[in-house]
């Protein structure tokens, strides 16, 4: 979808700064939360957890397995 008002530079830049934080925001967030789910699995084998990934967080909620 392109923007008709803006000026054919300011989409240039546009389209620059939502890469850049698509890439801060999405990407590099996402390797850093995956490394810290596979940490936490490591750290505790004996452990269940819940994991439930939104837009903008991570929940971790570890699992009592009482039988």
């Amino acid at each position: 979808m392109t923007n008709v008002t803006l000026a054919p530079y300011e989409q240039v830049m546009a389209r620059k700064i939502d890469e850049y934080f698509r890439q801060e925001l999405i990407f590099k967030r996402n390797r850093r939360m995956g490394q810290r789910v596979l940490e936490l699995l490591a750290a505790h084998p004996d452990k269940s957890f819940f994991f439930a990934f939104g837009a903008g967080k991570i929940c971790i909620i570890p699992i009592e397995n009482k039988v």
